[in-house]
């Protein structure tokens, strides 16, 4: 019996430890930062780190923020690239769209 509840308590170990890592998986060697994914196997989106701006851990996630060759600042959680300067302009404009088009006269905007 007590082989058995062993196995069993290695098992939900296995299960819990695998549950708390992250889908994806990213790393930052010297001066590059990759993004990889499940989702696109034999796939990274990597960028040219000029410097690390700030890198820590909340209660929620793992932050690193780091300034890029092309990309300009960038925000990543959970080894999740979120948010670049360069891009950052298609967020503001998927955001604000929606509710544009949800007015029925627009005059000003």
């Amino acid at each position: 019996m007590d082989a058995v509840t062993d196995l069993k308590r290695q098992r939900e170990e296995d299960d819990n430890a695998a549950a708390a890592k992250p889908a994806c998986f990213s790393s930052v060697i010297p001066g590059w930062f990759s993004e990889m994914s499940p989702m696109w196997p034999g796939e990274a989106h990597s960028l040219k780190v000029e410097k690390v701006l700030f890198q820590g851990k909340s209660d929620y996630q793992d932050v690193i923020v780091f300034q890029s060759a092309t990309y300009g600042k960038v925000l990543v959680l959970d080894g999740v690239i979120q948010l670049t300067e360069r891009d950052e302009c298609a967020y503001q404009e998927m955001i604000t769209h929606l509710p544009l088009c949800s007015i029925p006269n627009p005059k000003k905007v």
